[in-house]
């Protein structure tokens, strides 16, 4: 992928049946995606923002989403989104940004591990975002 923003990507995950990413751009609406190996792009579930962040627990994906305000990306809220199988995304959590301004206190964001996981759980951490800011929170995977 090369060209454009929707080639524009700061978060992957490698699977046997393809690299699962999700776009990161201002200008476009931001979708997570999976690439396979004949080229073919497929897009799998909306984002309401850039993604920054993506991890893999025991073989389920997670991406987030960034608070970066433009004229595309106009929610003030982070998001989860995962997924079991690669083909359902479903959104997991939703925290609003703080009240403090972005050039000075940054984006609001939900950071996750990453590194290979087989723990079972998640672990997010909210950035600049209200009542999650710099707070660790674990989440058991279930399938």
């Amino acid at each position: 992928l090369q060209g454009d923003q929707d080639a524009r990507v700061a978060a992957a995950i490698p699977r046997k049946d393809a690299l699962y990413f999700a776009s990161d751009s201002p200008l476009i609406r931001n979708s997570v995606r999976s690439l396979d190996d004949s080229g073919k792009v497929t897009e799998l579930g909306p984002l309401t923002g850039s993604c920054l962040q993506a991890c893999d627990v025991n073989g389920s994906m997670f991406f987030s989403t960034a608070v970066e305000p433009s004229r595309v990306n106009r929610v003030r809220r982070a998001t989860l989104v995962g997924s079991l199988d690669g083909l359902q995304w479903t959104e997991l959590l939703r925290w609003p940004k703080d009240p403090w301004p972005f050039t000075a206190f940054g984006f609001g964001n939900i950071l996750l591990a990453g590194g290979l996981n087989t723990s079972g759980f998640l672990a997010t951490t909210g950035q600049a975002l209200s009542g999650h800011d710099n707070v660790l929170e674990l989440w058991r995977v279930v399938e």
